[in-house]
């Protein structure tokens, strides 16, 4: 009877050690994974605070000025297909 004992421990240590070991090998897995996503966070982190601190303030007057420009630009844009319609006529009854 004994012996049946023992060789139930033996099989139930060898169970633990390798669940042991297959939890081991698995968060060494996610450490890894942890690392590297911190790591490539940080990049990013590293990235947008460079973006940051290149691009310019925009202030209220550069906005006021953003704005006549893209009014400027809207009308020119206006005025050029209005010509190159008016050209497609001409050319329509030509």
């Amino acid at each position: 009877m004994e012996r049946t004992t023992t060789r139930e421990k033996e099989r139930w240590q060898r169970q633990i050690a390798d669940a042991q070991l297959r939890s081991d090998t698995e968060l060494d897995k996610l450490t890894k994974r942890i690392m590297t996503l911190e790591r490539e966070r940080n990049l990013l982190m590293k990235s947008i605070h460079q973006e940051k601190s290149y691009s310019p303030q925009i202030t209220p007057s550069d906005d006021g000025d953003l704005q006549y420009l893209v009014s400027e630009i809207r009308q020119l844009a206006s005025k050029a297909l209005d010509e190159s319609s008016d050209e497609e006529d001409i050319n329509k009854i030509s």
